[in-house]
C-alpha cells in the first residue's frame, strides 16, 4: 500500500516513523532493564514520544510547504488535501497529549519531551535551513529517545551508549537529505551546508560522521558495557555505513541519495539490534 492511499492525516504524521520513535523509546526501557509494571510505564512512555514525533512532523510540513512543492509535491499539504490550519491544529493536538503523557513519568521525562516539542517547531520554523545547526539539533532530539526510556525506570545511564549512536546515525543521515534536498532549499533561500558550500561539503560532513561512528561502535566492547555477540552484529553494521560513505561519492543521484538515506535506517535498527543482543 502506497503511501498516497493512506488518510491524509496520516500521511501528514508518517506513520511508520511515528511507530520507529515508539520502538525506539521502548526498546530503550528494555535496554533499562524495567521491573514488572515498570515495563507499563515504559509503553507510556513510547506513546508520549510517538505523538510528540507524529505533530512535530506535522508542523515540518507546515513550515515546509513552499519547499515540498518542489521537493515533495506527493504530500499532503502540497497535494491540497490538508490546510495548512488543520496541520497546525494536528502539531498542537499531538503534542499536547504526549506532553501529558509524559508529565506521567517523572520531572526529567516532562523536562525531554517539552524540548523535543519546542525543538522540533523551532527547528522547523527557523533551523531547518541552517548550516548544521539544524542538523545536529534534529539529531539530538533523537539520541534523546534512549535516555528518555531509561528514566522512566530510573536508569538514565544505560541510555547513554545507544542515545550516542543514534545521534551519530541521524546526523549523517540528515547531512545526507540535505544533498538530495539541495534544489528545494536553494529555490526557498534555505542555508543548509550543501547550498552555501556545495554537494561536496555535505559529503564531507556526512562522510566524518559516518567515520566517527564506526569507530565509536567499538568504544562500548573495550570498555566492557556491551558484549563480543554485540561486536559481531555491529561488525556487520559498520559495513553498511561504511558502504554509505564510499557510495555517495561515486552517486550523487537523487536515487541514490534516497537509496543510501534507506540504508542508514536499516544501520540504525541494525545497531539497535546488535545493542539489545549483547547487553
Amino acid at each position: 500500500m502506497s503511501s498516497n492511499s493512506l488518510h491524509p492525516f496520516l500521511q501528514l504524521i508518517r506513520p511508520v516513523n511515528v511507530v520507529i520513535v515508539f520502538g525506539t523509546i521502548v526498546l530503550a526501557g528494555v535496554l533499562a532493564k524495567p521491573d514488572g509494571w515498570e515495563m507499563l510505564w515504559v509503553i507510556v512512555a513510547g506513546m508520549s514520544g510517538g505523538l510528540i514525533a507524529a505533530g512535530g512532523n506535522a508542523i515540518n510540513d507546515f513550515f515546509d510547504l513552499k519547499v515540498d512543492k518542489i521537493n515533495r509535491p506527493d504530500r499532503p499539504l502540497p497535494r491540497g488535501i490538508v490546510t495548512l490550519e488543520e496541520a497546525k491544529s494536528l502539531w498542537m493536538y499531538s503534542s499536547g497529549a504526549g506532553l501529558a503523557l509524559s508529565a506521567l513519568l517523572g520531572v526529567w521525562n516532562l523536562i525531554i519531551a517539552s524540548f523535543w516539542v519546542a525543538g522540533l517547531y523551532v527547528y522547523s520554523r527557523q533551523l531547518k535551513g541552517t548550516v548544521l545547526v539544524g542538523n545536529v539539533t534534529v539529531a539530538l532530539m533523537t539520541g534523546l529517545a534512549f535516555p528518555f526510556g531509561a528514566f522512566v525506570v530510573d536508569r538514565p545511564g544505560l541510555g547513554l551508549y545507544p542515545g550516542l549512536f543514534a545521534f551519530l546515525a541521524n546526523l549523517a543521515r540528515e547531512l545526507l537529505k540535505d544533498v538530495e534536498d539541495v534544489d528545494g532549499d536553494a529555490t526557498a533561500n534555505l542555508e543548509t551546508l550543501p547550498v552555501k558550500h556545495g554537494a561536496g561539503a555535505g559529503f564531507l560532513g556526512a562522510t566524518i560522521v559516518l567515520g566517527v561512528l564506526i569507530l565509536f561502535t567499538i568504544v562500548p566492547v573495550i570498555v566492557g558495557v556491551y558484549n563480543y555477540t554485540y561486536l559481531l552484529f555491529v561488525l556487520l553494521v559498520d559495513l553498511g555505513l561504511a558502504y554509505v560513505g564510499v557510495s555517495l561519492w561515486y552517486d550523487a543521484t537523487v536515487t541514490n541519495l534516497r537509496r543510501l538515506s534507506l540504508i542508514l535506517k536499516v544501520c540504525m535498527v541494525g545497531g539497535l539490534f546488535a545493542i539489545f543482543v549483547g547487553s
